[in-house]
């Protein structure tokens, strides 16, 4: 978003999925800020002028809006995003010594914890602030990649098992007050919100 500077990313596994993400975020976007969308501006590569997407934009009144090919400034906001988004996420899995299979998590991370740090750009205001009109809690906020002891739930050990389990802090769930991690002895995802965190430490 220009104005707040708040990023919101969606992956796609193919460029014709964007415009099913353009409706996910616009659905998102009005419904939190409680006004309609204006204007989108792209670089008008192929995916954004399929004819569902144009007839679509006039239904809704959205203005196009449209970079000069080579001039990638035109769209200065989104571009320099989207090299932020790039830098951020090979700084984070190089510090945590985490393969590319951890990139869309530590994409994740990366946007979930710039969109509450201060930006010059805002007068050092945070993009969650201008978005959602409120100052961010960030004691939740955790360095990615770093060592977590993971609570295990009474219910799920036997007496004789440790009360925790050594895993890796990948991220923040977005439905739940947790913390998202890998265990890398079963090789899946745990969602908790009882976990000590060594953050000097990446497994």
């Amino acid at each position: 978003d220009d104005a707040s500077r708040f990023m919101f990313v969606v992956p796609l596994r193919n460029k014709s999925d964007a415009f099913g993400a353009w409706k996910q975020y616009l659905a998102y976007a009005e419904n939190q800020q409680g006004c309609s969308v204006k204007t989108e501006r792209n670089d008008k590569g192929g995916e954004y002028i399929s004819k569902e997407w144009i007839q679509h934009s006039m239904e809704r009144g959205i203005q196009r809006q449209h970079t000069v090919t080579n001039e990638p400034h035109q769209n200065g906001v989104a571009e320099r995003a989207n090299r932020t988004l790039s830098e951020g996420v090979t700084a984070l899995l190089s510090e945590a010594k985490l393969p590319p299979s951890f990139w869309l998590r530590a994409l994740a991370a990366f946007v979930h914890s710039h969109n509450r740090s201060p930006t010059s750009a805002l007068s050092h205001t945070t993009p969650y602030e201008v978005w959602h009109g409120c100052k961010p809690d960030v004691s939740h906020l955790r360095v990615f990649g770093c060592a977590a002891y993971v609570h295990i739930q009474k219910n799920k050990r036997s007496g004789l098992q440790p009360h925790s389990r050594k895993c890796i802090f990948v991220g923040y769930p977005s439905q739940y007050k947790a913390w998202t991690f890998w265990d890398p002895e079963t090789k899946k995802e745990i969602i908790s919100n009882s976990a000590q965190f060594d953050e000097r430490v990446f497994p």
